[in-house]
């Protein structure tokens, strides 16, 4: 029997003593009852009393020692759950560390990526401006060149004209100069003691010395014509100033220029 029943056995025992007693007297208020019977009554009720102060100090000492379970126990659980909350925090820092540095690669590579592509394309431009400003210069050298061999040709025509010209009043000049020489002839004598000393006969001699003077005659003349020819032509030829073409292109120098050492080069 639990000890809240034993009490109220005890309780409800009392209740019937007291009931059961006989007045006291004329009064109503008192009654007699056996005092040993209400002596052991009051003893139970005694024991039940320390009986539940027991069961209370117990049942509060489990609740105290529950609370302090239940305490520890919340304790480590918030414990443990800032411990997992700093994990999560931790391993959210990191992956989110590392999802950023991760773009950040991303993004680098791509901007390498375009650099590269940036760079490949400048060059490839760059390639093909020297190749059309090559062709351009070429096509302005070629130019040039036709503008020049049409005027060159045009000089040389002209030139081949005159120099014609000049063959023909050489020729002209020639004869007239072989009909008729201006310079006169050069008088040769002879030392006839020369000859007799040295015992030569002089009628051979003579016709010796007459071929001898008409040999030195033709050369004489020859000589003089041609001398004259030389001078006739130099004063009848123009002097012609040199010619001087300035290109005012400095690119196309420039380019010439280069063409020229390459040249050289190989």
């Amino acid at each position: 029997m639990s000890t809240q029943d034993n009490l109220e056995k005890i309780l409800r025992s009392m209740h019937v003593l007291i009931a059961k007693g006989e007045p006291a007297g004329q009064s109503r208020d008192r009654v007699i009852v056996s005092k040993q019977e209400l002596l052991g009554l009051l003893k139970d009720l005694n024991i039940c009393v320390y009986n539940i102060m027991d069961e209370y100090e117990m049942t509060q000492q489990s609740h105290d020692e529950a609370e302090r379970k239940s305490r520890r126990k919340g304790e480590k659980i918030v414990k443990d759950a800032g411990k997992m909350a700093e994990d999560v925090y931790a391993a959210s820092v990191m992956y989110t560390n590392e999802a950023l540095n991760h773009i950040q690669r991303i993004i680098q590579n791509a901007s390498d990526s375009m650099d590269e592509v940036f760079a490949q394309m400048k060059n490839e431009l760059e390639e093909r401006k020297d190749t059309v400003r090559e062709n351009q210069l070429e096509l302005e050298g070629q130019l040039h060149d036709l503008a020049d061999t049409k005027k060159y040709l045009q000089i040389i025509e002209e030139r081949n004209k005159e120099l014609e010209k000049e063959r023909q009043k050489k020729k002209s000049w020639t004869k007239t100069e072989k009909k008729k020489s201006p310079y006169p002839e050069p008088e040769i004598k002879i030392n006839k003691e020369y000859f007799i000393q040295n015992g030569i006969p002089l009628e051979e001699e003579g016709e010796e010395v007459s071929d001898t003077k008409e040999e030195t005659e033709a050369a004489l003349g020859q000589a003089v014509s041609e001398l004259m020819k030389d001078q006739e032509k130099e004063s009848e030829l123009p002097k012609e100033a040199p010619e001087i073409k300035v290109n005012l292109d400095a690119e196309y120098f420039k380019w010439k220029q280069q063409q020229s050492d390459e040249k050289g080069e190989n």
